[in-house]
């Protein structure tokens, strides 16, 4: 019965790993920029002590890629940004020289973990005869990060699964036995392998730098977002997968 117990348990937390971390949503469900203070490409009389920018849902920052530069192309934000809900607030201090074009670039994590970046410029008094030139952005500079990770996987779901809860049922003769627990310590390491990926894949987009390029700060950032806790519980539900797979194995070894 305790064996039965434990293989009924290790089918139900292989059943949550195979659960999506993130639901299905469409490209438009992400946040969009909807308005700016002061609006895009606008002249105004003088330049403004903050800068504001209204996206279509809530997001938070990327401490350190919202910025706005002057028209001598130095910073002149004044501190770091702050959002409240679907507003995004950033302290400006006046320049020197402060007539000219202003760039304001942003980086930005949607509601849904989507990385939202952009541009755009205003001027005090006149436009700048050379505006600050806006950097390209690449929202998902994570590459094949993604895909590799959510394949790797899929594939440790299919080898812990399968096998696993067919021996579980119909365990067969010893060496087969052994085989069928050994595929199934290889789908949970790949499924560790697969979600430690998609970690770090979340912290290069999040922060928007190459894999090569991630600190460890960016890393630990990824805990403090939405789909931080959702990986953590991942790692933590497929070590105790580990754990009953180990139990089911030795109880079925005694039996057989």
């Amino acid at each position: 019965m305790r064996t039965t117990r434990s293989a009924v348990l290790l089918g139900l937390l292989l059943a949550l790993l195979s659960v999506p971390l993130t639901p299905a949503t469409p490209a438009a469900a992400h946040a969009a920029l909807v308005a700016t203070s002061p609006v895009r490409d606008a002249v105004i009389g003088s330049p403004p002590g903050e800068v504001v920018l209204v996206f279509s849902e809530s997001v938070s920052p990327v401490i350190g890629r919202v910025q706005v530069l002057g028209p001598d192309g130095r910073r002149v934000t004044a501190g770091e940004p702050v959002a409240d809900g679907a507003t995004l607030r950033i302290p400006v201090r006046v320049p020197d020289r402060p007539l000219g074009t202003y760039l304001v670039s942003y980086r930005v994590i949607s509601a849904d973990s989507h990385p939202v970046a952009g541009s755009f410029a205003y001027s005090a008094g006149a436009p700048s005869a050379t505006p600050p030139e806006p950097v390209s952005v690449d929202e998902r500079p994570s590459g094949g990060w993604t895909p590799a990770a959510r394949y790797v996987g899929y594939l440790g779901l299919v080898l812990a699964i399968g096998p696993t809860l067919f021996g579980a049922v119909r365990w067969p003769r010893r060496r087969r036995r052994r085989a069928v627990t050994a595929t199934g310590y290889v789908g949970l390491a790949l499924v560790v392998v697969g979600t430690a990926g998609t970690w770090v894949a979340q912290a290069a987009d999040m922060v928007g730098v190459p894999v090569g390029d991630l600190s460890r700060g960016d890393l630990t950032a990824v805990a403090d977002s939405d789909i931080g806790p959702l990986l953590g519980a991942r790692l933590a539900l497929t070590a105790i997968a580990a754990g009953l797979l180990a139990a089911v194995a030795a109880g079925r070894a005694g039996r057989g």
